[in-house]
C-alpha cells in the first residue's frame, strides 16, 4: 500500500489550481478558440458603439447648427450633413444586432464547454473512487465523496462558463475603453485607468481571505451530506426508535453551523466591497466636472463628452461584473482544492511491476505468517499461517474480533499485508493485476448489497454477458427461484435502492446466486445464511455445499450448519490461529470452539452427513 498521502484542499496554490482547471479544457479546444474570438469580436462592437453615439450626437448638433444658421442667413440645410445622424444610428442599431447574436452564439458554445467538462469531471470521479484502496474508504463518510461529486462540482462550473472568457473580456475591455477616453482626453483615461486598476487590486486582495473561508464552508457542508445520506440510509430505525425529532434536531445543528460559515463569507465581502466600488462611483463625477468644463470652454464636443461617459458606464457595468466574478471563482478554486484532494488520492494498491496472470486457476490458497492491522496499534491478524489445498473447503471460526473477517479481506486483496503473504497457487496475491485476482474469486458477503436494477441484472452483476438461462440455472440453486415466480414480472422486477422491498433472505439468496453464476474457482462466504430461516437455511447449505464441489472455499462460520460441509475447521482467538482439526476432533480437544457452538445443533445426524456427501 502506498504510504504517500494526497495533499490537502488547502495546499493547492490559486495558479495551480487554476492551470489543473483549465488543463481539462484539452478536449474541447476547438470550442474554446471559437468561444475567444465571439469574445474578441463583442469586445470591438462594444467599444465602437459609445464612439457611434459620440459622432452621431456630434453630427446632430452640428445639423442643428447648420439649420439655425440657414434660417437667419436664407441658406438651405445641408440634406447630406441631415442623413449623417441617421446613418450613424442605423450602425449603431445593426451593431447591437450583431453583438446580441455574438452574445447567444457565444453563450451556446460556453454552455457546451461547461457541460462536457464538468460530465468528465464527474466521471473521473466516480472512478477514482472506485480505483481508491478500502483503507480511504475505511476512514471518509459517503456524504464527503457524495459532496464533492455533486456540489463541488457544480461551484467549479463557473470557472468554465464565466471566469475563463470574463477574464479576457474584462482585461480587453477595460484597457480598451481607457484607450479610448485617452484619444478624447489623455489626463481623464488614465484616471479611469488608474481608478479601474485600484478596484480589481482591491477586489483580488479580498477574494483571497474570501476563499479560505469557503473552504471551511465547504468541509463543514462533508457533514451535512453525511447526516442526510445516514438519515436517509437509517430511516427504518430511525422510526423504529421514535428518533425523528432528535435526527431532526442533529440535522439542523450541521446546517446551522455551515449556514453562519455562510453568512460569515458573505458578511466578510459585503463589508469590503464598497471599499473596492468607491473607486468605480468617483470615476462618472469627476469625467462631468473635468469635461463639462472643457466643452464650456469650447476645447471638447459634446458628443465626445457623451463617448467618454457612455465608456465609462461600460466601464462601471465591467467592474461590477468583476465582483460577481471573483465570488464565483474563489468558490469554485475553493471546490476544486477539493476535488483535486480526492482525485490526488494516493491510497491505490501497488501494481506489481511483473503481473501474473495465468490462463487456469487452481485454486490453492496459503498464508504465510501474515500480519495485518488497520490502524496503529490495532493489530488485527498477528502470524497467522493457513494452507488450503484446490477443491478444500475451509471454514474459520471466532468470537468477535479474532481477525477471521480480516483473513477474508487479504484473499481477494482488498487490503495489502504489513508482514508475510498471501498466496494464490504459490503466487503473492500482490503479483496479480486485482481485476485478475477477483474474477477468481466468488465472495458472498453477510451484509447484503443489491443495486437498484432486475434482480436478474443483480444475479448478473459479476457475469454480464451471461444469458436468460444460466441466470436461472443460478437463481435455481441458490433457491431464488422459489420467490421469484411469485412476483408479477420475474426476473425483470426492479428491486428497490439497496434490495428494500426483498427480505433479508431473499437478498442473501441473489447474492449466493451471483456468486454461482461468476464460476469462480475460490469461493468466500462470509457467514452467507446467517439472514434466512432454519428451512432455507438447510436448502442453502445442500446448495452451497454442491457449488462448493470442486471449488477451494473459505466460509467464516457462525452457525454449526456452515461448519458442518467444511474438510476442516480452523479456529482463530485475538488475531491468532490457535486450533485446526475436524469438527468432531475440536469439540473434544478445544474448549473454546466448544463454547461458540454451546448449544447449537451438534449431534452427528443423517442431516449432517448428507450436507458433507453434497460437498464431495
Amino acid at each position: 500500500m502506498s504510504t504517500s498521502s494526497a495533499p490537502t484542499a488547502k495546499s493547492y496554490g490559486t495558479l495551480g489550481s487554476l492551470r489543473r482547471l483549465a488543463l481539462r479544457l484539452r478536449p474541447r479546444r476547438a470550442l474554446v478558440v471559437a468561444a475567444y474570438a465571439l469574445v474578441l469580436a463583442g469586445i470591438g462592437i462594444a467599444l465602437a458603439l459609445p464612439r457611434l453615439a459620440g459622432l452621431a450626437l456630434d453630427a446632430i448638433q452640428a445639423g442643428a447648427r447648420t439649420a439655425g444658421a440657414g434660417v437667419g442667413g436664407g441658406a438651405g440645410p445641408d440634406f447630406g450633413l441631415a442623413a449623417l445622424p441617421w446613418a450613424l444610428l442605423a450602425a449603431y442599431l445593426g451593431l447591437v444586432v450583431v453583438e446580441n447574436g455574438i452574445r447567444s452564439l457565444s453563450g451556446i458554445l460556453r454552455t457546451r464547454i461547461e457541460a462536457g467538462t464538468l460530465a468528465e469531471l464527474r466521471i473521473d470521479l466516480v472512478a477514482a473512487v472506485q480505483k481508491l484502496g478500502f483503507r480511504y474508504h475505511d476512514r471518509s463518510s459517503a456524504g464527503e465523496v457524495i459532496a464533492k461529486a455533486t456540489r463541488d462540482v457544480e461551484r467549479v462550473a463557473p470557472f468554465y462558463s464565466d471566469f475563463l472568457f470574463s477574464v479576457a473580456e474584462l482585461v480587453l475591455h477595460l484597457g480598451g475603453a481607457a484607450a479610448m477616453i485617452c484619444l478624447y482626453d489623455a489626463k481623464l483615461g488614465m484616471i479611469a485607468g488608474v481608478l479601474a486598476l485600484a478596484f480589481v487590486y482591491l477586489t483580488f486582495r479580498y477574494a483571497s481571505r474570501l476563499r479560505a473561508l469557503w473552504e471551511v464552508a465547504g468541509d463543514q457542508y462533508d457533514t451535512v451530506t453525511s447526516v442526510v445520506q445516514e438519515s436517509v440510509a437509517g430511516v427504518r430505525v430511525v422510526k423504529a426508535f421514535g428518533a425523528g425529532g432528535r435526527e431532526i434536531e442533529r440535522f439542523d445543528a450541521r446546517v446551522g453551523v455551515y449556514r453562519d460559515l455562510c453568512v460569515k463569507a458573505e458578511l466578510f465581502w459585503t463589508n469590503r466591497a464598497p471599499a473596492a466600488f468607491l473607486c468605480v462611483w468617483v470615476s462618472l463625477p469627476l469625467a462631468l466636472a473635468w469635461g463639462g468644463a472643457r466643452v464650456i470652454r469650447g476645447t471638447l464636443s459634446l458628443g465626445s463628452l457623451a463617448a467618454v461617459v457612455f465608456y465609462l458606464i461600460e466601464m462601471t457595468h465591467r467592474l461590477r461584473i468583476v465582483s460577481r466574478v471573483v465570488q464565483g471563482v474563489e468558490n469554485a478554486l475553493a471546490s476544486a482544492g477539493r476535488i483535486f484532494e480526492l482525485l490526488d488520492a494516493d491510497e491505490r494498491l501497488p501494481a506489481a511491476a511483473e503481473p501474473c496472470a495465468p490462463a487456469e486457476t487452481a485454486g490453492a490458497l496459503a498464508l504465510r505468517d501474515v500480519c495485518f492491522e488497520y490502524g496503529e496499534d490495532l493489530p488485527a491478524l498477528r502470524g497467522v499461517s493457513l494452507a488450503v489445498a484446490p477443491g478444500e473447503t475451509v471454514a474459520v471460526v471466532g468470537p468477535t474480533g479474532s481477525g477471521k473477517s480480516t483473513v477474508m479481506a487479504l484473499v481477494p486483496r482488498f487490503y495489502d499485508v504489513l508482514a508475510g503473504a498471501v498466496e494464490l497457487d504459490g503466487v503473492d496475491v500482490r503479483r496479480y493485476r486485482p481485476e485478475d485476482l477477483r474474477r477468481r474469486i466468488g465472495l458472498v458477503f453477510q451484509e447484503t448489497f443489491l443495486f437498484s436494477a432486475t434482480i436478474a441484472e443483480n444475479i448478473a452483476f459479476g457475469r454480464p454477458g451471461a444469458t436468460a438461462a444460466e441466470i436461472e440455472r443460478a437463481a435455481r440453486r441458490a433457491q431464488v427461484d422459489e420467490f421469484v415466480r411469485d412476483l408479477p414480472d420475474g426476473y425483470a422486477t426492479v428491486v428497490g435502492e439497496r434490495g428494500i422491498n426483498l427480505s433479508g433472505g431473499q437478498k442473501q439468496r441473489i447474492a449466493i446466486a451471483r456468486a454461482i453464476l461468476a464460476d469462480p474457482r475460490v469461493l468466500i462466504l462470509d457467514d452467507a445464511t446467517s439472514s434466512v430461516d432454519a428451512r432455507t437455511e438447510r436448502a442453502l447449505q445442500v446448495a452451497l455445499a454442491a457449488v462448493a464441489r470442486g471449488r477451494t472455499t473459505l466460509i467464516i462460520a457462525q452457525r454449526l450448519t456452515s461448519v458442518l460441509i467444511a474438510d476442516r475447521v480452523v479456529v482463530m482467538e485475538g488475531g491468532r490461529k490457535v486450533d485446526e482439526g475436524t469438527h468432531r476432533d475440536l469439540l473434544a480437544r478445544c474448549p473454546l470452539y466448544a463454547e461458540l457452538f454451546a448449544g447449537q445443533w451438534i449431534e452427528e445426524t443423517p442431516e449432517a452427513e448428507a450436507l458433507r456427501s453434497a460437498g464431495r
